[in-house]
């Protein structure tokens, strides 16, 4: 079992401005960190993107995502399935911090879902408290913050699932 934790930071987050950066760790020393561009952004949707990269990192191994993301572990238990038997449209963006322009993530959305049905072994996730008592998940939160002078960029808007998104490109 491979175990990842995963984090989000963003700086002004939720506008026009907000810088954001996902990232994971396997507390021993493998790492990746990217900043998000592409579409407007904030922390939620930085730590949605943090588990996605760790979905495409072990795409067929056993895997534990450990998040601080009450939200990632919400999609990931069973909100995703929820929205899919729901109208994709509806998803609600202000759960992202309110965008100016509205976003809607429904694309980032159908990718984690994608990218969790695709997964080759067991997917377990569990939430941990944010800054309190886990080692691992306090070096991810500093590694995330570091990270927003790293080079490498993810463009948010590219995340949709192979049979095409909604969102134009």
């Amino acid at each position: 079992m491979v175990h990842v934790w995963t984090d989000g930071s963003a700086s002004n987050n939720g506008s026009e401005t907000c810088v954001s950066v996902a990232t994971w760790s396997t507390g021993d020393g493998l790492s990746t960190s990217c900043h998000l561009v592409g579409a407007p952004s904030s922390n939620n949707v930085a730590e949605i993107v943090a588990a996605a990269m760790a979905l495409c990192a072990w795409p067929a191994s056993d895997l534990h995502l450990h998040t601080d993301s009450k939200l990632v572990l919400g999609l990931l238990w069973r909100g995703l399935l929820d929205m899919e038997n729901d109208p994709w449209s509806a998803l609600p963006w202000v759960a992202f911090h309110l965008l100016t322009p509205p976003q809607s993530h429904t694309d980032l959305h159908r990718y984690l879902l994608y990218l969790a049905r695709a997964h080759q072994g067991t997917l377990e996730v569990s939430w941990v408290k944010a800054h309190v008592g886990d080692p691992t998940n306090k070096a991810v939160d500093r590694l995330a913050k570091s990270a927003l002078s790293s080079p490498e960029t993810e463009d948010v808007l590219a995340l949709h699932p192979p049979w095409g998104g909604l969102t134009p490109h």
